[in-house]
């Protein structure tokens, strides 16, 4: 039926239809946005799960493979307790480490969509690798029922795995990315971080409009 402008009803489709496709690239445009970080999390996240199921198969558990003697190898063994084969048999902290988990990541993916403007492509490897850490050893919980699967035997107490490993290179992008963003560099990083604080440390980030 003809509309009083002379269109007829079945323009008003397209109208509907290009909004959504609106909608639709606004989207898009938000995943493109953080897809660095997207990206870098699901490719460490799966080498995680690949190198543990690895260990699993063709490993003795707790016999040492050393690939460099007393330094580093490979050592299956199931890890109930901490980072770094910390108290191994403390099934009882299972739901401590839940909790824990869970904390950790939402505090530093609040500070990264917050901080997200300010952020350099190594601060946002920081908040990957960071992330993706935590999230690995609690999807581990979930799929193994309340132990993390370590594999690699560094010296001769430590048994970890990539997580583990995760960490300490989120840290070293952290660093790097202070020292060399160009809003902050070697004296503030040196003097927030000196407070031991994450919330210190990124103040730089919010305190630019005022400086």
């Amino acid at each position: 039926m003809p509309v009083p402008d002379g269109r007829s009803d079945i323009w008003d489709i397209p109208s509907a239809s290009g909004g959504a496709a609106t909608c639709l690239t606004k989207d898009m445009n938000h995943i493109k946005k953080h897809s660095l970080v997207i990206v870098l999390m699901i490719i460490i996240l799966i080498l995680d799960q690949i190198t543990k199921s690895l260990a699993q198969t063709n490993l003795t558990p707790n016999k040492i493979v050393w690939l460099l003697k007393g330094i580093i190898g490979l050592n299956y063994r199931t890890n109930y307790g901490l980072n770094f084969g910390l108290g191994s048999n403390w099934r009882f902290i299972y739901p401590i480490k839940i909790s824990g988990l869970t904390i950790l990541l939402f505090i530093p993916f609040a500070y990264y969509i917050k901080l997200f403007p300010y952020l350099t492509n190594l601060l946002k490897a920081f908040f990957a690798f960071f992330m993706a850490s935590h999230l690995g050893d609690l999807l581990e919980l979930f799929l193994t029922g309340g132990y993390r699967r370590d594999w690699l035997q560094l010296f001769q107490p430590i048994t970890t795995n990539l997580t583990d490993i995760y960490l300490f290179v989120s840290f070293a992008l952290l660093l790097v990315g202070l020292i060399k963003h160009p809003n902050i560099g070697w004296e503030k990083t040196k003097k927030h971080l000196s407070r031991l604080s994450m919330k210190d440390a990124f103040s730089p980030f919010r305190n630019d409009k005022k400086t």
